[in-house]
């Protein structure tokens, strides 16, 4: 029985990838990603499959003019799909109808394609085994809307007055845009997108708000209705690697249940694997390398991304690490945005000043000596002391 939505955003198909992120890995990340939709419409076509509806909403090219090569693709495999079940195709602010050589402006789109700048039902029809779907859109278009643009969902009661919808009809608002609610207007400051309340949304009667704009998976609640960013099944960057999971809705009278799923792998079968390390002040790169081959899987044709936290007297880490890495046969970017590098110390030559840092290392080393502590613990103390006291490398006491 085909009664669960699929909600895609944020796909950006033809999106560069990162540059750091060697071959063949980079290739083959590049070719998955860019073929998502050739392979979903395959597992549309089995027998076991139950997805009934695909929605993506906004930003399915990274650009509004992709290489025909990949326009064609795209468009093949939409075609595809849409002949087993409906496709609505709601254009982002990467790929947005306002720009002169925008491919949605090409030809008919297979599919529904949401041109609309005001909200209103692009779909609808008995959906699954007792329920009823209504799927209301709009599309940001220059020209036509306001930057900024705060959009309005019509009281699901004046759809169904308007369309003839049945009791029990289950109401999606589908939008790309930046949910006012949890964001300040700066997100959205000079944007081709809509601005949206979920707040409103919800009091309007929808149950579920299917959103793109924002590249990470959130979500929030507001009475029956649920706001929903999927974030991106496949990422372009270490920064961006998307979550390898999609989300999927169940569909009742007058309910629809959010069901978070891993993507499958006939689907999606290269993705990003990110492993987080938390770094001890002293850990040398083998004995971090060591720790972190331990969570990784695969070789030089999985993509990796390790995060790195805490802090480190080591100041080239990252590098060693990737050098290492590589050397082992992974292709790994190690990013250090939250590792904090700390100045090199020799606690000996410190405990020589006639000084409160001086005085305050010899008392350190005599407690290192009685107590014996552990060596990551016995570091930390001593960075933890010397920045409590101002101490900075070369400069003695603040």
């Amino acid at each position: 029985m085909r009664e669960r939505i699929l909600h895609l955003a944020d796909l950006h198909i033809g999106a560069t990838v990162d540059a750091r992120l060697p071959e063949p890995a980079a290739g083959i990340l590049r070719d998955c990603r860019d073929a998502i939709l050739s392979r979903l419409a395959t597992f549309l076509a089995r027998s076991d499959s139950t997805i009934g509806l695909v929605l993506i909403a906004g930003d399915l090219f990274d650009r509004h003019d992709p290489i025909p090569e990949l326009e064609n693709q795209v468009r093949r495999a939409i075609a595809s799909a849409a002949a087993m079940v409906p496709v609505i195709t709601v254009p982002g602010n990467h790929d947005e109808l306002s720009y002169p050589e925008c491919l949605y402006r090409r030809g008919d789109w297979p599919g529904v394609l949401v041109r609309n700048v005001e909200p209103d039902v692009v779909w609808h029809g008995p959906f699954g085994q007792d329920g009823y779907l209504v799927v209301v859109s709009a599309a940001y278009e220059a020209g036509r809307t306001r930057s900024g643009t705060e959009l309005r969902f019509p009281p699901v009661t004046e759809l169904q007055s308007k369309y003839g919808i049945p009791d029990g009809a289950c109401y999606l608002a589908a939008v790309h845009a930046t949910v006012t609610d949890y964001f300040s207007d700066r997100v959205v400051e000079g944007e081709r997108c809509f601005r949206v309340s979920h707040r409103q949304v919800a009091e309007a009667g929808y149950h579920y708000l299917a959103l793109g704009h924002v590249h990470s998976s959130r979500s929030w609640r507001h009475g029956l209705c649920e706001a929903v960013y999927p974030g991106p099944v496949v990422g372009p960057r270490a920064g961006d690697p998307g979550r390898g999971a999609w989300e999927c809705l169940r569909v009742g009278v007058s309910s629809l249940i959010r069901e978070t799923q891993s993507a499958p792998d006939a689907v999606i079968p290269t993705r990003w694997q990110v492993v987080e390390e938390e770094i001890d002040p002293d850990e040398s790169a083998a004995s971090v390398v060591e720790r972190i081959r331990r969570g990784m899987v695969g070789g030089v044709e999985r993509p990796t991304v390790v995060r790195l936290r805490g802090r480190t007297v080591h100041p080239n880490l990252c590098e060693a690490l990737t050098r290492r890495l590589a050397d082992a046969g992974f292709a790994a970017i190690v990013s250090a945005d939250e590792l904090e590098s700390l100045p090199a110390v020799d606690p000996s030559q410190l405990a020589r000043e006639e000084s409160l840092t001086g005085y305050f290392v010899r008392e350190w080393q005599a407690w290192v000596e009685a107590e014996k502590p552990d060596r990551t613990l016995a570091t930390m103390a001593l960075m933890e002391g010397l920045s409590a006291l101002g101490w900075k490398e070369g400069g003695g006491d603040a």
